[in-house]
């Protein structure tokens, strides 16, 4: 039994180490053929991605969280089950750098979301397929005061999340549908268009619009009471603007450089937040972003 589990363990360190196709190793043990192509078939089926990256300022769902920096983490896995997609895990980790709101939140790992979703790709033909993901996600701010962290606003939000876009030679079109039912509910849909251009030597420019709407409820979550009385009005929140310079350095190593506009296109919201006496509350900002992108 020793020995089988020490073999299992070699053959799927050749598979995972291997740069092409599957590795002769296993049989040179003696492992059964059949058993080592579970096993490299395995290795190879699961995919880990790592996102580390700082900003500027943070932006959430059409509203200045911080205008100040901020650095984050994405640790994303996922196990490939071909015709029946792909399920997986995945983690955000956001943290301050400065102490702009230190008396809202402590400044290291302030916001945890963690997701669990299904991933699969449906191809019409070698250039075109639709992306489509459906993710259920928790939003927990364990790093925020307790007088804070009591306010039922603040309380960790359950939602669900539907993502797809149609991917092909042109321009892609994009949406993202989140919707919040414990503790608030409300709804949120970000829709948009992008294109990447290469540009040689690994280089690629993609530029990025989206548009941030919501229901009258989400608007009061983001913007407080609206201003002389009433309701907000379901609709466009914000537009954004993206353009990301990134770099190919290695086959599982990219970095990124981007600048994001941001402003708020609701008058309603507008006049909201120039009242709020929170300095975060910005109507429009700049944002800058680097990083790097890490694919196993």
């Amino acid at each position: 039994m020793r020995r089988t589990a020490t073999m299992a363990a070699l053959a799927l360190c050749a598979a995972l180490c291997a740069d092409e196709g599957p590795s002769a190793m296993p049989f040179l043990f003696g492992i059964d053929e059949k058993v080592a192509s579970m096993v490299t078939n395995g290795a190879s089926a699961f995919s880990l991605q790592l996102q580390p990256d700082v900003r500027s300022a943070y932006l959430s769902r059409g509203k200045v969280i911080e205008d100040r920096p901020v650095a984050s983490i994405l640790a994303r896995g996922s196990l490939d089950l071909g015709d029946w997609g792909s399920p997986g895990v995945q983690s955000w980790d956001l943290s301050s750098l400065g102490n702009r709101r230190t008396d809202v939140h402590r400044r290291a790992f302030n916001e945890t979301d963690l997701g669990v979703f299904w991933h699969y790709n449906y191809s019409f033909d070698e250039d075109w397929r639709l992306s489509s993901e459906v993710v259920k996600y928790w939003v927990m701010l364990p790093g925020y005061t307790a007088p804070y962290r009591e306010r039922k606003t603040c309380a960790t939000i359950n939602e669900w999340r539907v993502l797809q876009s149609l991917e092909n030679p042109y321009v892609t079109p994009f949406y993202l549908l989140r919707r919040g039912f414990h503790p608030n509910d409300w709804l949120y849909v970000r829709a948009g268009l992008q294109r990447r251009f290469p540009l040689g030597g690994g280089f690629a420019l993609t530029p990025q619009w989206y548009a941030e709407n919501g229901n009258e409820w989400h608007f009061e979550r983001r913007y407080g009471p609206r201003r002389g009385g009433g309701k907000y009005h379901s609709g466009m929140q914000a537009s954004n603007f993206i353009l990301e310079l990134s770099w190919k350095a290695t086959k599982n190593l990219s970095f990124f450089v981007s600048a994001h506009q941001f402003d708020i296109v609701s008058a309603d919201a507008r006049r909201s937040v120039k009242a709020h006496s929170s300095p975060c509350m910005r109507r429009d900002l700049t944002v800058g972003t680097i990083g790097c992108r890490i694919k196993f």
